[in-house]
């Protein structure tokens, strides 16, 4: 298409810089423009849809997007152009080069106004050695003023939330060049922009949080599996036991614990225990009464026992006693 038509497109309603749209845009001594002040009004346009800039090579569309990216970030839209080279080599000594950008965001219209160095002139027709610096304006709905350069284009990035970079890449894309939108160098930078864009900071920021989160609770989980496989391996069975395997399984297995399973065979177990413990404390009582007889058994055994050895002694007694007696 070299030689030929050209096109270039701008997707301002629904995309980008959050439904910014320029309104009206003057050019002075900007570019091929000189002599006089050229006036593109977007708002004959609407505020819907997409605006297409078309023309043959070197009819001005690219001026018109370094207009308003001047305007914008007092700098052109291109990296091969500087911003001294934006003054018209048309232009009259003495004629300023300034642009002035009427732009709508979120409803209201702001006001911008750049201007380039320029050389002024003494009486005489000789210039002066200190040129006249240049020189930026932001006018707010509200009427308020910010001036300055630095001032204005660090309100202009507040306001929009991009710089003129991202700007470039997201706002005005010409033919060719919105495959370096989808596909940049580096990665990361594409998530920047789109997250810059759509304002998805704070849904990052909750990511990073929730993912905290979750490596804090995963530590924590991690903690108590430990302390579950522990307790597990305190739980003892017979070998010969119904659930002697399943308990092996847990045992081998402390990854992959369901709480549930784990829970539902101990109160198995404890459940078992229960009626074991009941019919031990059953046989318990009954050894006891046994033993209660068996104990007063003994007593009179020991009774007759004692009873006897006395009358064992006292017969022996007897016996030595007869020869004195006789």
């Amino acid at each position: 298409m070299k030689n030929k038509k050209h096109l270039l497109w701008r997707l301002w309603k629904g995309y980008g810089v959050n439904n910014m749209r320029p309104v009206i845009l003057k050019m002075s001594a900007f570019g091929p423009y000189a002599g006089k002040v050229e006036v593109v009004d977007f708002s004959q346009f609407g505020s819907q849809g997409l605006y297409l800039v078309t023309g043959n090579t070197g009819a001005g569309k690219t001026t018109i997007f370094d207009g308003i990216t001047f305007a914008l970030y007092g700098e052109p839209s291109g990296n091969t152009r500087n911003v001294n080279m934006l003054r018209s080599k048309y232009a009259k000594a003495d004629e300023l080069t300034f642009v002035e950008l009427d732009f709508a965001y979120k409803g209201e219209i702001y006001q911008l106004r750049r201007s380039l160095e320029y050389t002024t002139f003494k009486k005489d027709g000789t210039p002066n050695k200190t040129p006249k610096p240049a020189e930026a304006t932001l006018i707010y709905p509200d009427t308020s003023v910010v001036t300055g350069i630095k001032e204005v284009n660090l309100a202009v990035k507040r306001l929009l939330g991009i710089d003129r970079e991202q700007f470039c890449q997201i706002s005005m894309i010409a033919q060719g060049q919105f495959k370096e939108l989808l596909t940049p160098n580096n990665p990361e930078d594409r998530v920047r922009i789109f997250r810059e864009i759509f304002k998805t900071e704070n849904y990052k920021n909750f990511q990073e949080e929730v993912k905290k989160e979750a490596i804090d609770l995963a530590k924590e989980c991690l903690q108590y599996r430990n302390s579950i496989a522990q307790y597990i391996d305190g739980v003892i069975i017979g070998d010969n036991h119904i659930l002697s395997r399943k308990l092996d399984q847990f045992k081998a297995d402390s990854k992959g614990i369901m709480v549930e399973e784990v829970l539902e065979l101990i109160d198995t177990l404890i459940e078992e225990d229960r009626h074991l413990q009941v019919d031990l404390e059953d046989k318990v009582t009954k050894l006891r009464g046994i033993i209660e007889v068996k104990n007063q058994e003994l007593g009179r055994i020991v009774d007759y026992a004692r009873a006897k050895n006395g009358r064992d002694h006292t017969v022996n007694s007897i016996n030595q006693l007869a020869p004195d007696l006789e």
